[in-house]
C-alpha cells in the first residue's frame, strides 16, 4: 500500500497532468527511475517483491514546450477572418462558381470603363456634351484560395512571410508606368 507521502506525489502528477491538458484523456506515462525510486525509498515497498509501483505513478519524463492537446497551425488566424463568429454566410467564387466562406475569400474590388479604350475617341468626339463622363463597371470580384494563387491574386509565402502582416504595397499608374504611392503623390 501507498504511504501518506506517495498518494500525495500522485495526487500532484494527477493534477499538473490535469492542468496542462484539460479534456484529454489521460493515459500512464513513462515514469523516471530515479524519481520513482526516491518515492518508494523507505516506504512499504522496500522488501515486498510482489508489490510494483510502475501500475500507480504517473510522471511525465519531459514536458513539452506547448500542452499536447493544442494542435500546430499554419496561421494566426486560420486563414480566415472570423474573430470569434460561430458561422459566416458562404459566397461563390466569381471564376470557378466555389463556395467560400466570405470571411475566407479573396475580395478585389475593380473600376472598368464600359467602353473598350478603342471606341474612347471616337464616342467622345461624337458626343453633344463635352463634360460627359463615361460610366464604369464597378465590380467586387470573389475569389477562393486556389483560383487566387493560381491568377496570381495572392502569393504562397514563406513560414517567416507569413508570420508579417503589414499589407502589401500598393503600385498606381501615372502616364501609364507603375508608380509607388509616395511618388504618386508629390505633386510634379
Amino acid at each position: 500500500m501507498f504511504t501518506v507521502l506517495e498518494e500525495a506525489l500522485v495526487e500532484v502528477r494527477w493534477r499538473v497532468d490535469r492542468d496542462n491538458c484539460e479534456g484529454s484523456i489521460r493515459k500512464p506515462l513513462k515514469y523516471d527511475a530515479q524519481e520513482l525510486e526516491s518515492a518508494t525509498k523507505g516506504s512499504a515497498f522496500d522488501g515486498r517483491k510482489d508489490a510494483t509501483p510502475q501500475d500507480h505513478i504517473w510522471t511525465k519524463k519531459q514536458q513539452p514546450s506547448r500542452p499536447s492537446c493544442y494542435s500546430t497551425f499554419k496561421r494566426r488566424n486560420h486563414g480566415r477572418n472570423k474573430q470569434g463568429r460561430g458561422h459566416v454566410k458562404p459566397v461563390r467564387c466569381s471564376n470557378c462558381s466555389r463556395c467560400v466562406p466570405k470571411d475566407k475569400a479573396i475580395k478585389r474590388y475593380t473600376v472598368r470603363p464600359m467602353v473598350e479604350l478603342a471606341a474612347v475617341r471616337d464616342i467622345t468626339e461624337a458626343l453633344v456634351y463635352k463634360e460627359y463622363t463615361l460610366p464604369k463597371f464597378y465590380i467586387k470580384i470573389h475569389y477562393c484560395i486556389s483560383c487566387a494563387v493560381h491568377a496570381h491574386i495572392v502569393r504562397v509565402r514563406s513560414r517567416e512571410g507569413r508570420r508579417s502582416r503589414a499589407p502589401p504595397p500598393r503600385f498606381r499608374f501615372k502616364d501609364g508606368k507603375k508608380v509607388a504611392p509616395q511618388q504618386a503623390a508629390k505633386p510634379l
